[in-house]
C-alpha cells in the first residue's frame, strides 16, 4: 500500500485542507502499514541470533583449512593410523595392537625387552671387544693385523691367531724351529696350535728337510710359541724353510 499523505490546504488557513478526521484516518493507516512490515520482520528473525551473538560465536571456532578438510574427508576405522602422502593429503594404514604397544613403551630399554633382544643388540658387529669380570662390554668381533700375523678375537673370550710364512732354521739334527709372536696377546698358554709347510716350493723349505721331520708348536709363553719341524736326528744344519701356523685360546 502507497503512503497516505495529508492534505494541508491553501496557507495559511488551510482553506481545501484534509478535515482532521480525514488527516487521522490516512495517519492511522499509514502507521498499520509499518506495523504489520515490523511485525513480518520480526517473524522472519525469530529464532535467529543478533549479529553479536552471532560475531562472539564464530570468534571461538576454528577458520576453514584445507589440511582440517583434507582429514575430515578421510574414512576412519579401527587399529588404522592416518598419514599424510602430501601436501594436505592423507590416507590410513594398519596400526596392530603390537606396534601401539611398542609405541607405548617409556624407553629403548623397554622396547628391547618386548622384542626379546638380549646385550647383544646393544654392541657393534665389528670393533673392538673388551669385558669386565667375565662379561663382554665392547664388541661382538675383533679383527686385526701386525708384522707378526692376524688375528680375531671374540666377545665370548676365544681367539684366533695366524701366520702365513714363519721362518724356521736349523737348531739341531732334531729341530729346525722358528720363534713366532703372537700377533695378540692370549690369557694363558693353553693354546692349540695347527700348522704345515708354506708352500711346497724349495724357498720354503729343501726336499731332504720336507722329508725328515713332522710339523710341531707349543706354546711358551701367552706371548709367544715355538713352531718348525722335529725329526730323529736327520736334519743337517744349513736346511730351513717357512710354516704356517694357527693358534686358538682365550683373551680372557
Amino acid at each position: 500500500m502507497a503512503k497516505k499523505t495529508i492534505n494541508l490546504g491553501t496557507p495559511p488557513s488551510g482553506v481545501g485542507g484534509d478535515t482532521a478526521r480525514a488527516a487521522f484516518e490516512k495517519v492511522n493507516s499509514n502507521f498499520d502499514e509499518l506495523y504489520a512490515a515490523d511485525e513480518a520482520i520480526r517473524g522472519e528473525l525469530s529464532g535467529k541470533a543478533d549479529e553479536g551473538a552471532v560475531n562472539t560465536a564464530l570468534a571461538t571456532k576454528q577458520p576453514k583449512d584445507a589440511t582440517l578438510t583434507a582429514l575430515a574427508a578421510l574414512v576412519t576405522a579401527a587399529n588404522k593410523l592416518v598419514y599424510a602422502t602430501g601436501e594436505d593429503q592423507f590416507d590410513t594404514t594398519d596400526l596392530t595392537v603390537f606396534a601401539r604397544s611398542l609405541l607405548g613403551d617409556a624407553n629403548a630399554a623397554a622396547v628391547r625387552g618386548r622384542l626379546g633382544l638380549k646385550s647383544g643388540a646393544l654392541a657393534d658387529i665389528l670393533g673392538t671387544v673388551s669385558q669386565s669380570n667375565g662379561v663382554p662390554t665392547g664388541a661382538i668381533i675383533e679383527r686385526g693385523s701386525n708384522a707378526n700375523g692376524d688375528y680375531v678375537r671374540f666377545a665370548d673370550g676365544t681367539q684366533i691367531c695366524w701366520i702365513k710364512r714363519l721362518p724356521i732354521g736349523y737348531v739341531s739334527s732334531y729341530r729346525l724351529v722358528g720363534t713366532w709372536v703372537f700377533p695378540a696377546q692370549f690369557s694363558d698358554s693353553a693354546i692349540v696350535g695347527a700348522g704345515g709347510l708354506s708352500g711346497t716350493n724349495a724357498a720354503d723349505m729343501s726336499d731332504s728337510a720336507r722329508n725328515k721331520g713332522d710339523f710341531m708348536f707349543t706354546a711358551e709363553t701367552t706371548q709367544q710359541g715355538l713352531a718348525g719341524f722335529m725329526s730323529n736326528a736327520a736334519f743337517v744344519s744349513g736346511e730351513s724353510g717357512h710354516v704356517q701356523i694357527t693358534a686358538i685360546g682365550r683373551w680372557y
